[in-house]
């Protein structure tokens, strides 16, 4: 079955409420506003595309609902995990300590899967570019 845009808004609804997103963290659906939000659009054969908040508005294909949402909250949970370091930062510590952490922990309660990928990721970050404190 071809998934709808209020399908795909119900879930993301549904996932933002467990880990308490900003509703204006969410993308719109199948209406691009200018306000720097990610957009979700399907077209009429069920394809996903998924436009980045970025003004050159490159779309991506995506394989499947998984993948769509993983983007969506790997956005949302980079900008709720860097405002919760903000407002816990630790004087000499490298800020992206507190900010790996969270946003895993907060892709965790949405995805077991979605928190390991990101924990690879950092870590492959971390490979390149170690802690600074």
């Amino acid at each position: 079955m071809k998934p709808t845009l209020t399908d795909v808004k119900n879930l993301i609804e549904q996932l933002a409420e467990k880990i308490h997103a900003p509703k204006e963290l969410l993308p719109t659906y199948g209406y691009p506003i200018d306000t720097g939000r990610t957009d979700i659009e399907i077209d009429s054969n069920g394809q996903i595309y998924y436009f980045p908040n970025e003004r050159d508005r490159e779309r991506y294909f995506l394989k499947d609902m998984d993948d769509l949402l993983y983007y969506i909250f790997n956005n949302v949970t980079h900008v709720m995990a860097t405002k919760h370091e903000l407002s816990n930062r630790i004087r000499g510590k490298d800020t992206r300590r507190a900010w790996f952490i969270e946003q895993q922990r907060l892709l965790g309660i949405l995805n077991e899967n979605w928190k390991l990928r990101k924990i690879k990721y950092h870590d492959q970050t971390l490979s390149k570019h170690p802690f600074l404190d």
